[in-house]
């Protein structure tokens, strides 16, 4: 049953808030759902007004569409940092997480490279007639790798997450003191 409210007509109501609505002037096209918050009340020599707006169909947002932007270059740095966690440490950025796996994979690798190095050198020591230019040889190339260990080591520290890096620094240690056993 329809009634006249205002500068509108309740066709009927759908729910305990919400009202199926039309016009005066067409009262057989419905104009929309209105929510009781939205109808203005009726007011007298206004008959002019209309309600505010219909809502919206419920759902899902609409999907906003994707901006297309330039690729950063890989010795690019990004600006963009991540929220503190509840605890007050910062996370590791997602770009920066591929990054760190893979200095971690390479750190892994040289690790080896090292301790086998040690290994060898250790075992070339207890060789009585081994050339001493072999040794340095060997030698040298243990300080290279332990050079490089220390650089990756240092590019790993700046991306890690801050509670991460107290177990890092320990592996790391533990690495410096085998080489400096040798």
């Amino acid at each position: 049953m329809p009634r006249r409210d205002g500068p509108y007509i309740v066709l009927y109501q759908r729910s305990p808030t919400t009202f199926v609505v039309a016009s005066c002037d067409k009262p057989d096209e419905p104009l929309g759902v209105y929510h009781t918050s939205a109808l203005t009340p009726f007011l007298n020599g206004t008959e002019t007004q209309s309600p505010v707006v219909p809502l919206r169909k419920r759902g899902r947002p609409r999907k906003q569409p994707l901006v297309p932007r330039g690729t950063a270059g890989e010795n690019a740095i990004r600006s963009a940092s991540t929220p503190p966690r509840r605890d007050g440490l910062w996370r590791c950025p997602e770009s920066n997480k591929l990054t760190l796996s893979k200095l971690k994979r390479k750190c892994g690798t040289l690790r080896g490279v090292v301790t086998k190095q040690i290994t060898k050198l250790e075992s070339d020591i207890l060789i009585p007639d081994i050339a001493v230019e072999d040794l340095e040889e060997s030698f040298q190339l243990l300080t290279e790798r332990g050079e490089e260990l220390k650089l990756i080591d240092s590019q790993i520290e700046s991306l890690i997450e801050i509670d991460g890096i107290e177990a890092e620094f320990d592996i790391v240690e533990e690495y410096r003191k085998k080489i400096m056993r040798t």
